[in-house]
């Protein structure tokens, strides 16, 4: 787990690494952290790259509210943990859909349930979205549910949205990606193509049609990928 300290009081700072080293400890979890002292030095740098992340509310130069609205517009999966003195501030993490506040002065019992939250939720984003590093230097995390088909091409993979295509360089391989993606309702249609079910528009013995895409279906795939296609219309693609 990756997790960002967004916080401007060092005495704060030292004592959620103890807890992150402790929670480490007991719970099996391995955690890495970096820490930053202000929200306008996070932004400037930020990547998304992050589990969660800490983020106080009152601090200099850059409120949490600021930052985490400013993280919002670059990153709508990672998770939001707010710190705080008071319980009213975090009201407002509704609104750019903070997971959850710990109150000032932290206490590991409280800091415990927290943490457990944050594990809860990542084990239902895990399935969610895709890191990937595009060929143009950028990390990107995709939301599953914006992906119609992946798509291979000599060493890159394609990720065709619902608005763009990012490629990326990867060791990634299409029987892995399609292990990892059978779950959550992808299939492939051919070697080349590993379709979001879910935007599948109709298909035949020869072609599905994808988000108004036409993609082939190979001889050696079509009996698979029919029977996932109806597994999924029929809601069992998840049992």
């Amino acid at each position: 787990m990756h997790i960002a300290i967004v916080e401007d009081d060092e005495k704060y700072i030292a004592q959620i690494l103890a807890f992150l080293e402790r929670f480490s400890k007991e719970s099996k979890n391995t955690i890495s952290t970096e820490v930053y002292h202000n929200g306008a030095e996070f932004i400037g740098n930020y990547k998304p790259i992050y589990d969660a992340i800490f983020l106080d509310v009152e601090m200099p130069v850059m409120n949490g509210i600021k930052t985490a609205e400013a993280i919002r517009e670059m990153d709508k999966a990672v998770i939001i943990m707010f710190i705080t003195n008071l319980a009213q501030y975090a009201v407002k993490g509704f609104e750019v859909e903070a997971i959850d506040y710990v109150l000032k002065p932290i206490e590991y019992p409280s800091f415990t349930i927290k943490m457990n939250k944050i594990l809860r939720e990542l084990r239902i984003k895990s399935y969610a979205s895709l890191l990937i590093n595009t060929s143009d230097g950028e990390t990107l995390r995709l939301p599953l549910q914006q992906i119609t088909y992946i798509e291979v091409i000599g060493h890159y993979l394609h990720y065709h949205t619902i608005d763009a295509i990012y490629k990326e360089r990867s060791d990634r391989t299409m029987k892995l990606l399609t292990k990892e993606l059978a779950e959550n309702g992808f299939s492939r249609c051919n070697n080349a193509y590993l379709v979001n079910l879910f935007y599948v528009d109709r298909l035949d013995k020869e072609f599905c049609f994808v988000n108004g895409e036409k993609l082939a279906i190979s001889r050696t795939k079509r009996k698979q990928f029919i029977e996932d296609s109806k597994k999924y219309m029929e809601g069992r693609f998840f049992s």
